[in-house]
C-alpha cells in the first residue's frame, strides 16, 4: 500500500473512532492475504478490532471467485461504514464494473486502494 494512502486511511479511522463516527471498517477480498494483513494492521493501529471491523468478502457458495457486482452491491449497502477498500484490480476485470464500484465508493466516502 502507498504510504501516503495508508496514513490517510489510518487518520480517517482514528478520527472516526475518536469522534464516535461510523466509518470504522476496511473492505478486503478474503483470498488476498496481503490486503487482509494490511487492513487488520490499519484497524489495530487505530485501536479497532479487525475481527469486528474487517469485511472479508468471499465468493458466493459454488463460485470460485468474488463477483464484481457483489462487491459493488456490498459497497452500495454498507460503504458508509467503511474508511477504505483494499482490492486487487482483477476483482473488476471489466472497466465499466470498476467505474461503477468507484462511483459508489466515492458517493459513500469510502477510499479505494487498488493493488
Amino acid at each position: 500500500m502507498d504510504d501516503d494512502r495508508s496514513r490517510r486511511i489510518a487518520q480517517v479511522l482514528v478520527r472516526e473512532r475518536e469522534g464516535g463516527g461510523h466509518r470504522l471498517g476496511v473492505i478486503v477480498a478474503d483470498d488476498d492475504a496481503a490486503a487482509v494483513r494490511e487492513g487488520a494492521a490499519l484497524l489495530e493501529a487505530a485501536g479497532l478490532a479487525p475481527a469486528r471491523r474487517l469485511a472479508r468478502l468471499r465468493p458466493r457458495i459454488g463460485d470460485d471467485r468474488l463477483r464484481a457486482g457483489d462487491v459493488t452491491t456490498f459497497a452500495r449497502r454498507f460503504g458508509h461504514e467503511y474508511a477504505a477498500a483494499l482490492l486487487r484490480r482483477d476483482v473488476f476485470p471489466d472497466p465499466a464494473e470498476r467505474a461503477a464500484f468507484e462511483a459508489v465508493c466515492s458517493q459513500e466516502g469510502c477510499d479505494i486502494d487498488w493493488r
